[in-house]
């Protein structure tokens, strides 16, 4: 049975979008916490409304009349990441996590909390929530993870590791320097993450190959030709679906986070329909994209298996 040496964190779209999902990893890793299972969500008004239950965190007039709304906006910005964590030392973990957070108010944060590594933390944009106490740690977990409680998700004891919590919102990159593939392997990569550690998502085979393959994929610098870059989307894919196939047996269901990976990793099955099929799945599971992740996406796998590249690609 868990005991008040689990406790809960939720990473909230301000720590999300703003990298530091592996350092706030490490400042937890320090104080003796490593995570047991993780998910990713969008927080909803159901969600809030258990999570933020009561006025505790709301002392001020300001943080009464706006707190409600300004979190809601937070919540709604992007995925959350919800990561249960363990904590060998016989104390209250979440107690101690709690305490280890800081204060919410820029001007009482303090050297050496968790909302110190962020400038721009205050109320509403405050990296993480954690619940009070072990008894809230509970309900929280039971909310956020249902319909699972805390007993089955420590059971499932995936250890994630904070690089793969992390890539469970994995930004597709920015700059237009990065490969017009990067979308697609971005959206390979969460997935691949996802059915490894993701409560919601795993199947209990693991992908860690495809998830490495994407993010060697993603880290080196695409060729300046296009056809030469086309080619190395192809040896990846080729060496991705190899890895990402072994597994399945009988072939994942229809609509499935496994069905989707199958035919990402094969540019034979790229069509618009296909990234239709990826964005509503991967939203309505709580896996955010923004609007131009969505255009990337939806373009690269309209076009890919365009004539053009037919006559000129083995």
């Amino acid at each position: 049975m868990p005991s008040a040496d689990h406790a809960l964190a939720v990473l909230l779209p301000d720590a999300v979008r703003l990298g530091l999902v592996p350092a706030l990893g490490e400042e937890l890793q320090a104080r003796g916490f490593f995570p047991v299972a993780c998910r990713s969500l969008q927080l909803d008004e159901e969600h809030l409304s258990t999570l933020y239950a009561g006025t505790r965190s709301k002392t001020s007039e300001s943080g009464r009349q706006y707190g409600v709304l300004l979190t809601a906006r937070l919540a709604a910005m992007d995925s959350s990441l919800a990561v249960v964590l363990g904590r060998r030392d016989g104390r209250d973990a979440s107690r101690t996590l709690h305490d280890a957070k800081g204060a919410s108010v820029p001007f009482e944060r303090a050297p050496g909390t968790l909302r110190w590594l962020s400038r721009v933390s205050g109320r509403c944009l405050s990296l993480l929530h954690t619940p009070d106490d072990f008894a809230e740690a509970r309900r929280d977990i039971a909310a956020l993870f249902a319909p699972m409680g805390i007993d089955e998700v420590v059971a499932m004891d995936r250890r994630p590791s904070w690089r793969e919590i992390a890539d469970l919102r994995a930004y597709v990159p920015p700059g237009d320097e990065s490969s017009r593939h990067s979308a697609v392997v971005t959206a390979i990569l969460r997935l691949s993450v996802a059915l490894t550690v993701d409560t919601a998502q795993s199947v209990g085979l693991g992908f860690p190959e495809v998830a490495a393959l994407a993010r060697d994929f993603l880290a080196d610098a695409p060729a300046t030709d296009p056809f030469d870059e086309a080619k190395r989307f192809a040896c990846f894919c080729d060496q991705a679906r190899e890895r990402a196939t072994a597994g399945y047996s009988p072939r994942p269901s229809p609509g499935s986070f496994g069905h989707l990976l199958t035919a990402l990793v094969d540019p034979r099955c790229h069509s618009l329909r296909l990234g239709f099929e990826l964005v509503r799945a991967m939203e309505s599971a709580g896996f955010r994209l923004t609007d131009f992740e969505q255009q990337r996406l939806l373009t690269s796998l309209a076009f890919h298996q365009s004539e053009y590249l037919k006559e000129r690609l083995p």
